[in-house]
């Protein structure tokens, strides 16, 4: 696993949904309500702001990286 991995897993800790898989909850529970993680416009918010943290933190940690966009 790579350093940039490395940061963004570990960004994202607290939004695994298995220990033992890399699947994660955008709007974890129980801080997000059913409807608040089942509406397009609150996850898409949330989303946007994970992907902001994890740059800073592949930043901070000194790695290259480049945001892929697909329409």
């Amino acid at each position: 696993m790579d350093l940039g991995e490395n940061a963004a897993q570990a960004t994202l800790h607290d939004h695994r949904i298995n220990p033992r898989r890399e699947f994660f909850h955008i709007a974890p529970p129980p801080d997000f309500s059913e409807v608040e993680r089942n509406d397009y416009t609150q996850t898409s918010i949330y989303l946007d702001a994970l992907l902001e943290l994890i740059e800073e933190v592949i930043d901070m940690a000194g790695v290259s990286h480049e945001r892929i966009t697909h329409i």
